[in-house]
């Protein structure tokens, strides 16, 4: 299933450390929660610089574009974050259709404007090139990205976008500050972006005066192991930001902890809370995990997923973390949902 990937991605390579701040010259800009891009000045010239979160070294290093200049979005957050600088008109080409929630993206692809890519290992080469895009967008999966020297002799720059590698939620929004360097917004995403921050912090203060929630469980069953986010990683960072409970919230890693079945059960029967099990319905859930009914937040209905919405929610989350903490408080503090709806979550029927 692909929300049940999707999620295995997400905490696998996520974490929270204290955000440290890069300054550049002769530059309005800076960052201060994200690690793998920052600004500088070469030659005088301001440019932004991708950097390998595993190598830590420059594998990009970027110029401005004008404004008209078209773009290969190989990601469902890169999508979401030029949506909220008004740039999705300059999407050309996505990696398949079903997967993407923007409307003026799927009307444009109904118009014949947009092309299907195909994944990086099967990239459609020539009717990329024939659509002339300034710069391929792509989730820097590997090494190397396929084909690149053939498009960079034609003008086109792969450009790796590391957010999903990013260690705090604001970590990852702040990767907006990216495509505003790019496309010559920087001054409205640096906007954005502090409006994101002041929200988020917002309500961060607002859970620290909420009581410690109820135990929260949270994955599925994948194979022979249940796989939840570590204490150190993504969405255990959500979770402490919420005041959740969270069994596994003292633990070490970035990514993702593997018990068994058994080991859940004893840690989590009593949990009132379950979240991104990755199904759309309890009935669901039950036949992918027949063990499903062993906990308490089964058999009390209070089962929570993304899934009803999953390609707006890969999309969105990673421009809107205020909005998912927001998600995450309305689910964990029953006292706090007055005035307030669910914007990602649903609450999962039978």
């Amino acid at each position: 299933m692909k929300y049940s990937f999707c999620f295995l991605l997400f905490v696998v390579f996520s974490c929270h450390s204290p955000s440290k701040e890069v300054k550049v010259e002769n530059s309005n800009s800076t960052t201060h929660y994200a690690k793998h891009f920052r600004f500088s000045n070469v030659n005088n010239q301001d440019v932004l610089e991708i950097i390998s979160p595993d190598t830590k070294q420059v594998v990009a290093t970027l110029k401005p574009l004008s404004s008209n200049k078209d773009n290969i979005a190989i990601s469902a957050t890169i999508i979401g974050m030029l949506n909220a600088l008004e740039l999705a008109e300059n999407i050309v080409g996505v990696q398949e259709i079903k997967y993407v929630y923007n409307p003026i993206v799927n009307e444009n692809f109904k118009k014949g404007k947009i092309i299907e890519t195909g994944y990086e290992t099967q990239l459609a080469v020539e009717p990329i090139i024939a659509k002339k895009p300034a710069v391929i967008l792509h989730n820097g999966l590997n090494s190397s990205f396929p084909h690149q020297k053939q498009f960079e002799t034609v003008g086109i720059q792969c450009v790796p976008i590391f957010d999903w590698r990013e260690e705090s939620p604001l970590g990852k929004a702040e990767w907006i500050k990216v495509y505003g360097f790019l496309y010559g917004k920087l001054e409205q995403a640096n906007q954005l972006f502090d409006a994101i921050v002041a929200k988020y912090n917002n309500l961060v203060d607002e859970a620290k005066h909420l009581s410690p929630s109820e135990l929260l469980m949270s994955g599925n069953i994948i194979g022979s192991e249940w796989y939840s986010p570590s204490g150190e990683s993504f969405y255990a960072q959500l979770f402490r930001d919420a005041n959740i409970t969270y069994a596994f919230s003292g633990t070490k890693g970035t990514g993702s902890i593997a018990n068994t079945q058994e080991d859940y059960l004893i840690k989590n029967r009593h949990a009132k809370i379950w979240i991104n099990p990755g199904v759309r319905s309890l009935k669901e859930l039950l036949v992918l995990n027949p063990k499903a009914n062993l906990f308490d937040a089964y058999k009390e209905n209070n089962v929570f997923c993304y899934s009803l919405h999953d390609n707006f929610y890969w999309e969105m989350t990673s421009i809107e973390p205020d909005q998912l903490l927001e998600d995450l408080i309305w689910i964990a503090h029953p006292e706090s949902r007055k005035n307030r709806k669910l914007r990602f979550y649903s609450h999962l029927e039978p």
